[in-house]
């Protein structure tokens, strides 16, 4: 018995190779080792990076007596909402072999992503301040007593890359 349908175009293919390429495709959000160069106030460049010292706030140092103050992982959590609905119009694109509004759709997501982490930096809620940083600050003449923000090189340095598995 014939149902009627007739295919006109075997697409399949081209389907199939849209959603593998989609597999591929990931937004990192953070603080990519190779750009996170850490230059002091006087212009020398520190031992440490960027993105060692995100690393280190994130996660805290109990030998160096740092708490950890998470920001990144909350930070991309509070975009989710609106990032999960460009994720999913980057795949649709993708799907009917648009790549360029697809690349477009995960640079929206990115965007959107990093400056949420901005966002969680600047705001926490975090652990307070030692004593001793807040008087280290006070001798620097900074008087931000904002946990994460001190020369605002680190929340400079939050970024989203696009990279192919």
């Amino acid at each position: 018995m014939a149902s009627g349908v007739k295919m006109t175009k075997d697409s399949m293919d081209s389907l199939r190779k849209s959603i593998e390429a989609l597999s591929k495709k990931r937004v990192l959000v953070g603080i990519p080792s190779e750009e996170s160069t850490r230059v002091n106030n006087d212009g020398s460049v520190s031992p440490i990076n960027n993105a060692a010292l995100g690393y280190i706030q994130e996660h805290g140092s109990p030998a160096n007596n740092i708490p950890a103050r998470p920001f990144l992982v909350p930070g991309v959590q509070g975009s989710r909402e609106t990032t999960d609905s460009m994720l999913g119009k980057a795949g649709a694109k993708m799907l009917v072999g648009d790549e360029s509004g697809c690349d477009m759709e995960l640079d929206k997501a990115g965007l959107t992503a990093a400056s949420s982490v901005k966002k969680k930096m600047s705001g926490g809620p975090f652990q307070k301040l030692a004593d001793s940083t807040l008087a280290a600050r006070a001798r620097r003449g900074v008087t931000r007593t904002t946990p994460l923000v001190d020369t605002a090189n680190l929340q400079a340095h939050i970024t989203y890359v696009k990279r192919t598995k």
